[in-house]
């Protein structure tokens, strides 16, 4: 087997994992003895491994829907998992089917049941991980593999199992493994932006231990998690609202794995405070802070004690990036922040004049044609961005948050999670268009897909943003948003920039088109991949920014 993996074409991983793909199927189906399958299947992990690594790295960031070449890579993946499930789920049957008179017996059905699960539960990481459901009958054989072992009692049993990853300060169970799936299935898995599905399930390894599972019984549970093991299902949420009847049903607390990310998210606000800092130092310590925030919700049932919602069939126009709807909010304006600047300077008093960097601290006065012609020239570059054309979508329902819409195949545009979109009822009930982020996101058969949006409640300005100095110093405008919260006797405003061109301390430049604000930027309320949220201060001698 060594030198049948040597010979694999590891350059080209598509060719090679379809050829350790035939390979799990032949030994399968090989009248070899289970022992022997057991060790043929183990000498092929490694290659397994490093081929599936290699196909998700060129798979990179998955997007909805996925590009064809995605498609083509994604599919290799599943294949791949998916036969080494398959291998070892049948040698599992075999040997629940034989006697077992040893301890080694125990031990070769325990490893057969741990691997079953283990590449059963990579199939369906994967699914999550492209906003997929999983497989039919995934989740049927992760259960029936779980009850199995528990009625052997082998769901504990420590294994020497070898692996790619790293060595942990406990031994790898049957238990471990069907929690951590489990676990992550309970997570909200379509709420986690790209990347994050990897990266919770891999920090779950040392976590899902702390997951406690037991029996129903006689026990009415409301607002925790529940799986049946009888059925094709990963856990659900039960509530007064939400209610399932289970056969074989097992509750999971979850406090454990809640109390593990809150305590990563104390950890990290500890170090920050220690180096003295008031805001994690770059955007991925912020990312992953909010991704713990974020999970640690999840295992609280926060998102699935969401508000209640209406059934709606409404036609909605949706356009999505932080371009694509400043174009659409500002009613498909040009974008001329240049020549604003300039004629917004010129009008102010020398009393009230914005100081915006070391040559225009003297009082405004008429710029030059010259002047003039340069910011025009400016503003023509800004012009030829191109953005997303608007899709027609059917609404599914709506909440005091927000609202889900559907779309067949044809989508012309990729979505991720955390995306700014733009979007607007159209028909009889028409509006304009208003702002809002994806926080849920599902693809569907022949590449349509579902997304749930969560709505801004405050007004939201089209603007023009520039650094004035610290991070983001320089450069051209970008196209920004500034976000108004009205409450009795004031007004808060929040800066909408693209994600990771500024940081809290920043000084900015805020060009509405109707006003010039210098502004400082001192919180980071809120960040994905897409964009950034900022409180910030507005300078005293200019009054209301927009």
């Amino acid at each position: 087997m060594l030198e049948w993996t040597r010979s694999l074409p590891t350059a080209s991983p598509i060719d090679a994992a379809q050829r350790v793909t035939e390979q799990f199927d032949s030994l399968r189906l090989a009248p070899l003895a289970a022992r022997q399958q057991l060790e043929l299947f183990n000498a092929l992990q490694a290659i397994t491994d490093e081929l599936a690594q290699a196909l998700r790295q060129r798979l990179g960031d998955v997007s909805v829907p996925m590009s064809p070449s995605q498609r083509h890579v994604w599919g290799s993946l599943e294949g791949l998992l998916a036969a080494a499930a398959r291998a070892y789920y049948a040698l599992f049957a075999t040997l629940s089917l034989a006697p077992r008179r040893n301890p080694q017996d125990d031990v070769l059905l325990a490893e057969s049941i741990y691997y079953a699960i283990h590449y059963g539960a990579a199939q369906v990481v994967e699914c999550y991980a492209a906003y997929r459901d999983a497989p039919e009958g995934a989740w049927r054989a992760l259960n029936e593999l779980y009850q199995v072992a528990e009625s052997c009692e082998l769901q504990q049993l420590p294994l020497d199992v070898h692996q790619l990853g790293t060595p942990l300060p406990f031994a790898r169970t049957v238990d471990l493994a069907y929690k951590r799936i489990a676990v992550l299935s309970a997570a909200e898995p379509y709420r986690l932006m790209s990347g994050e599905v990897h990266h919770v399930y891999a920090q779950l390894e040392r976590w899902a231990h702390e997951c406690e599972m037991f029996p129903i019984g006689g026990l009415s549970p409301n607002g925790e998690f529940v799986v049946d093991l009888a059925s094709d299902a990963a856990p659900h949420f039960i509530s007064r609202e939400r209610q399932i009847s289970p056969r074989l049903g097992y509750v999971l607390d979850l406090s454990g794995v809640e109390q593990a990310a809150s305590r990563k998210v104390r950890d990290a606000l500890h170090e920050l405070l220690y180096r003295g800092d008031i805001e994690p130092t770059t955007l991925a310590e912020r990312q992953e802070r909010d991704t713990y925030v974020r999970i640690a919700d999840a295992w609280r049932g926060t998102w699935a004690r969401s508000a209640p919602r209406t059934a709606s069939a409404e036609p909605v126009d949706l356009t999505a990036g932080l371009n694509a709807c400043h174009f659409v909010k500002s009613e498909r304006a040009a974008f001329t922040p240049e020549t604003h600047e300039l004629r917004l300077s010129r009008g102010l008093s020398a009393e009230t004049a914005l100081s915006v960097g070391p040559e225009r601290d003297e009082p405004p006065r008429a710029p030059s044609t010259q002047a003039f012609r340069e910011a025009l020239r400016r503003d023509r570059a800004y012009g030829l961005q191109v953005f997303n054309v608007p899709q027609r979508c059917e609404q599914v329902d709506v909440s005091d948050s927000g609202f889900a819409v559907r779309r067949g195949a044809g989508f012309e545009w990729v979505l991720h999670v955390g995306e700014l979109v733009a979007h607007r009822r159209v028909g009889p009930a028409a509006s304009s268009w208003d702002l809002g982020t994806v926080r849920w996101l599902r693809a569907e058969g022949d590449e349509g897909l579902r997304l749930g949006i969560e709505t801004f409640k405050e007004r939201t300005v089209p603007a023009a943003v520039r650094g004035l100095r610290g991070v983001g110093e320089g450069g051209d405008y970008l196209r920004a948003f500034v976000l108004v919260s009205a409450t009795p006797g004031s007004r808060r405003y929040t800066l909408l920039t693209p994600a990771a061109v500024y940081d809290v301390g920043s000084v900015v430049l805020v060009n509405t088109g109707r006003r010039l604000s210098r502004v400082r930027l001192y919180r980071l309320t809120g960040t994905t991949r897409a964009y950034s949220l900022f409180a910030m201060q507005v300078d005293a001698t200019l009054g209301s920014i927009c």
